[in-house]
């Protein structure tokens, strides 16, 4: 499969950034351009359901304003288990939804960063609908809210680069056809 264009579902320079560093990585000379597309989901989408589904609306968004291009959703998600309540672990990481022309869907998730839990109760409190960990994150510790895992990883794994290894993985499937 040739990959001539790509649209992301987003106007996000880190989710721009990254897929076109992916690009970069598996050697496609391709043109990635972004729209700006609502998830459909809370500002916070919790578990697999809420960021899968905010991720395959993204790609359809940009799959609807070009027919011929490779369409690209991507959200981040926060996924809690264990412990009690306060004292759970809460992992925020993404999901990639790619979709062809001809319908086929490559998914795949990002490495995931671990959230201090209260972070994510504070955030619950305020509204999922309008507040995400990560600004509640930024808040304690300093740093960007759109890119927190950059501050959790201490600069060694930004969010960029988590995306960029996780869109070239779902591109991997396509080209491979797999999917």
């Amino acid at each position: 499969m040739k990959i001539d264009k790509i649209v992301l579902g987003t106007t996000s320079a880190h989710k721009i950034d990254a897929a076109k560093q992916a690009c970069a990585l598996l050697g496609l000379d391709t043109e990635v351009t972004g729209v700006k597309v609502a998830s459909g989901q809370n500002e916070q989408p919790i578990g697999f359901e809420e960021t899968y589904g905010g991720a395959l609306t993204r790609a359809q968004g940009a799959q609807a304003t070009d027919t011929g291009a490779i369409a690209i959703g991507i959200e981040n998600g926060v996924f809690r288990f264990g412990g009690e309540e306060g004292k759970r672990h809460a992992v925020d990481f993404a999901i990639v939804v790619t979709l062809t022309p001809d319908g086929r869907e490559a998914v795949a998730t990002s490495a995931g960063m671990e959230y201090p839990d209260s972070c994510v109760v504070d955030a619950e409190r305020r509204g999922l609908e309008t507040t995400t960990v990560g600004s509640v994150f930024a808040e304690r510790f300093g740093g960007d809210p759109t890119d927190p895992q950059s501050v959790m990883s201490e600069g060694r794994a930004p969010r960029v680069k988590l995306l960029t290894d996780t869109i070239a993985q779902a591109l991997g499937d396509l080209l491979a056809e797999r999917v």
